[in-house]
């Protein structure tokens, strides 16, 4: 009796903590999701900015439209690079296995049309993925790093893979969240058509926020352009490719930030059912604790009626 008395107060000891760990952790994974969410936003904000400078350029030069209506590489490989985006830590339910089960089904898709190289970021897609590939490149502890600084890597990487004619495509398997909760997909994001910005970007944030955001955009910086002559150095060909690099860029940043925000979204949902769960298992343990020692307490004064030591 006292051996169970003592295990089950361990295990309300343990289910105690347990609970503060995953508040605790719940509470972080909120806080992170608001601060990624906004700064998703003001990524969108600097979209629009380079926007209204290309914009700018093409009014002046309409052949730069034709120029670099597709931002790609010279030659064609017929080769796809996949980046697939995961967790460090997990600790969010299904959302790696969703992940990688959109992984295995491109894969097995592309396998019989083309040939691929694949990517990973995130210590659990790094683990996944090189059971099965040698990885083109592998980014981990993702979480403790800002995503900016990765962005930068990544592109300057990208860049080089697009130059040396290794790629002629990506996709990126990358996570959303909805009102019904989060979905994966594989998402092309070269080559990059900035007359086809508009169906990417709605994949990044809804149609209604992107909408929001374009009239705090025009309000905010409301402004006319055509009654300054800028000198294009070295030449608006190359500006416009620039511009171009760099909105590519910050789309790239903004779906690494997209699926940090869903992650911590889903862990913050994960972590509050596990603290209700343990605090649904720790009322049961205290109960069969209570009743334990109400027995246990019974068993003695029996025992001292028994022996005539109980006076009353």
């Amino acid at each position: 009796m006292r051996k169970t008395l003592r295990k089950t107060k361990q295990r309300i000891k343990f289910l105690d903590n347990f609970q503060k760990i995953t508040k605790s952790i719940s509470l972080l994974s909120a806080v992170k999701f608001q601060k990624i969410n906004t700064l998703i936003k003001n990524i969108m904000i600097n979209v629009f900015y380079c926007l209204s400078i290309f914009a700018e350029i093409q009014r002046r030069n309409p052949s730069v439209r034709k120029i670099v209506t597709n931002f790609v590489s010279a030659h064609s490989t017929n080769k796809t690079l996949i980046i697939v985006i995961a967790s460090d830590r997990g600790l969010a339910g299904s959302f790696d296995q969703m992940i990688f089960n959109e992984t295995d089904k491109l894969i097995t898709n592309l396998q019989t049309k083309q040939s691929f190289i694949v990517g990973a970021i995130g210590k659990k897609a790094d683990k996944y993925l090189k059971k099965k590939f040698s990885l083109a490149f592998s980014f981990t502890k993702i979480e403790n790093v800002l995503a900016r600084d990765l962005a930068l890597e990544l592109i300057d990487y990208l860049d080089y893979l697009i130059e040396e004619s290794k790629i002629d495509k990506i996709i990126v398997i990358f996570s959303k969240m909805t009102t019904k909760g989060f979905f994966v997909e594989p998402l092309q994001v070269y080559p990059f058509n900035i007359y086809n910005l508009d169906n990417l970007t709605t994949k990044i944030l809804s149609s209604a926020t992107l909408q929001e955001l374009k009239k705090d955009f025009v309000n905010k910086y409301r402004f006319s352009t055509s009654r300054f002559k800028y000198i294009l150095e070295p030449n608006d060909v190359v500006l416009a490719n620039f511009i171009l690099k760099k909105i590519m860029f910050l789309i790239i940043y903004a779906i690494i930030l997209e699926s940090q925000a869903t992650l911590e979204f889903t862990r913050t949902i994960t972590m509050r059912r596990a603290y209700e769960n343990s605090n649904n298992l720790k009322n049961k343990e205290l109960i069969y604790y209570n009743k334990l020692r109400q027995q246990k307490i019974t068993e003695e004064l029996i025992d001292l009626a028994k022996s005539g030591s109980l006076i009353i």
